[in-house]
């Protein structure tokens, strides 16, 4: 491995679209990258074996499964499942990539390695407090409504 390589995670939550999970692995797919994958409970595994099959386990690895339904508990209890997963593996990995399964990148694995190189050390993620005008009732029919969702 190049020492000017990113070592990347990729936690992917997904939830069905196994097609578009192996074309998103795929896209994103390096000598310096590992893909932990949360299949969420509520979906069915057997149609995830063919993309898990294209692949290493070395280079795939699954996570803890939950039933993650959008805006639920069980959402936050897959990603945490996920980053618990890449801190306890042997590897060590320069960032932790967090991407829905159908997220697609837009960029090459290039440009996403030179960003991480520009930017090494940052972090990259967003929080303010609720409730906030940016969101359709402040945000706060998400606490509101906790129990609709889980």
């Amino acid at each position: 491995m190049s020492t000017d390589q990113i070592k990347l995670a990729y936690l992917v939550l997904e939830h069905k679209y196994p097609e578009q999970l192996l074309r998103l692995i795929n896209r994103l797919n390096s000598e310096n990258s590992t893909f932990f994958i949360h299949i969420d409970r509520g979906s069915n595994f057997s149609d995830f074996r063919d993309v898990f099959n294209e692949f290493p386990s070395s280079k795939i690895r699954l996570i803890q499964r939950e039933r993650s339904r959008w805006g639920s508990l069980g959402l936050v209890k897959a990603a945490l499942n996920g980053f618990n997963e890449v801190v306890r593996t042997a590897e060590k990995f320069d960032y932790i990539v967090l991407l829905s399964g159908q997220d697609y990148p837009i960029k090459n694995n290039s440009y996403i390695n030179n960003f991480f190189q520009r930017n090494y050390g940052k972090n990259f993620i967003e929080f303010f407090s609720l409730p906030t005008d940016q969101w359709f009732h402040g945000g706060m029919d998400r606490i509101n409504h906790m129990g609709v969702c889980t």
